[in-house]
């Protein structure tokens, strides 16, 4: 079936996407909470994600996607990125090619805009995705029980409030792993990632009076969730652990998890291969890092 593709959606036809959608990614949200939900993220996010879609012949929509514009760094050069979420084809119009088709114009479109890769998290089998020259990537769940965690003294914490110092501490922090591709934050991006997660303020990790990183946590059950984590250089591992420990204990969780990056992801963690959310990259031209290590946190899940 062809179809004609549309690269930014009108309001109208954004909140049509968002009632169809509404069943699987609507949560506990009624149709009409998810709806103005969605719109807060495109009028909140310019510049950062935009709707795409497909339309039939009589100018319904019938598939349609979140298209995000990101850039990835490997510390030496900054990629324009497409990503995308979203992907939906409402049930009746499947088994028609057009989530294919809406995918092929997009990154063509991508391409002439200036992309050299994409990126995208896929929560059904990787081989659809291949087709279109997506590769696996890693993809690891962290956890540990808080009692498994170390017991020395925890590094002191409070409200972080300020965005670039947090931004700031995040790109120092890759001094270690200077050559993992990640996504590069800005502001926009940032405050963008926040909205899109629902995520509270991160808490500043201070050792006396030095700063020693930060940490953005979520609960999800029993699970206190590492939605982002970023320290120092000089910062010692055991005392981030400890604080871990004292503020899962605080919020009464009784496990830790996070996808965490390689300088993080030690014991007491064990890692467990995710079977969701899984990092697919595309590269859409000769241009690509030697590098084949990577990293992209729950907050750069979209």
């Amino acid at each position: 079936m062809h179809a004609n593709y549309c690269s930014s959606l009108s309001a109208d036809d954004i909140k049509a996407a968002a009632r169809q959608t509404h069943s699987i990614w609507g949560g506990s949200l009624s149709i009409e909470a998810h709806c103005a939900q969605v719109m807060k993220q495109m009028s909140e996010g310019p510049g950062v994600v935009r709707y795409a879609g497909l339309f039939d012949e009589g100018g319904k929509l019938v598939a349609s996607l979140k298209r995000y514009h990101l850039e990835l760094t490997d510390g030496n050069a900054r990629y324009d990125t497409v990503g995308l979420g979203a992907i939906f084809t409402p049930e009746r119009m499947r088994k028609r090619g057009l989530a294919a088709q809406l995918i092929e114009a997009t990154l063509a479109e991508a391409t002439v805009d200036g992309s050299v890769a994409a990126l995208l998290f896929s929560d059904i089998a990787p081989s659809y995705y291949e087709q279109f020259g997506f590769e696996l990537q890693p993809a690891a769940l962290w956890s540990a029980k808080p009692s498994a965690l170390p017991t020395c003294a925890p590094l002191h914490t409070e409200a972080l409030e300020d965005d670039e110092l947090l931004l700031q501490i995040y790109a120092d922090s890759w001094s270690a792993e200077p050559s993992r591709l990640r996504v590069w934050r800005r502001p926009i991006s940032y405050f963008h990632a926040q909205l899109r997660h629902g995520a509270h303020r991160s808490l500043l990790l201070r050792n006396d009076s030095e700063t020693a990183g930060y940490v953005l946590l979520s609960r999800d059950g029993e699970t206190l969730w590492l939605t982002d984590l970023a320290l120092c250089r000089e910062t010692a591992p055991a005392t981030l652990l400890a604080t871990l420990r004292q503020l899962a204990e605080r919020a009464g969780s009784n496990r830790i998890a996070g996808w965490l990056r390689g300088a993080y992801a030690t014991p007491p963690f064990v890692a467990t291969v995710r079977s969701r959310c899984m990092p697919m990259l595309a590269w859409l031209g000769a241009t690509r890092p030697r590098s084949p290590m990577n990293h992209f946190s729950w907050l750069d899940h979209f």
